[in-house]
């Protein structure tokens, strides 16, 4: 419960990503997490958990962190792969960036937490070490970059509105 849950609600359009709102929390369990998703009123198709969400917990009955939020009653999960490195996590969030519309309004906390995540700093030899920092920001960093490896929407074929005749 002491673990933060970051969550960003997307919208594909063609193949543009669009985030449009950011919730940010911690110490609440998945049940709090359902009512902030219904209380948003979006549609879901789909929710994206890290690859670590797969993995058993020690509880009473030995559940994954997915079993418990499909219970709570979000559904459909898809647990996306484990990234490799942190270098191949930033590479795919540069990559991803172009083409994203952030909702600078909805999603100033993301936009923050994107703007500081950053390599920690090593006072003694005076550089930057090989990881980057852990603070209030990479959660939210960590949410965007798990779109970013998220599987690319499938583009479906524009509708033929000529067969739907016109309105008066």
């Amino acid at each position: 419960l002491n673990d933060s849950m970051a969550i960003i609600f997307w919208q594909d359009v063609g193949m543009k990503r669009r985030a449009v709102d950011y919730y940010e929390n911690n110490g609440e369990g998945f049940g709090h997490y359902a009512r902030v998703l219904r209380e948003r009123g979006y549609d879901y198709a789909r929710h994206y958990m890290p690859h670590d969400a797969s993995h058993r917990m020690l509880n009473e009955k030995a559940t994954t962190r997915q079993q418990e939020a499909e219970s709570a009653g979000i559904k459909p999960i898809e647990v996306l792969k484990r990234i490799q490195t942190e270098q191949d996590g930033i590479e795919a969030s540069r990559t991803f960036l172009p083409n994203v519309y952030i909702d600078e309004e909805r999603c100033s906390r993301l936009i923050q937490c994107l703007d500081n995540y950053r390599k920690e700093w090593d006072d003694k030899r005076g550089v930057f070490k090989d990881r980057p920092l852990h603070d209030e920001f990479s959660h939210g960093y960590k949410s965007f970059e798990s779109a970013a490896i998220r599987p690319t929407p499938i583009r479906q074929r524009p509708l033929d509105l000529s067969k739907l005749g016109t309105r008066v």
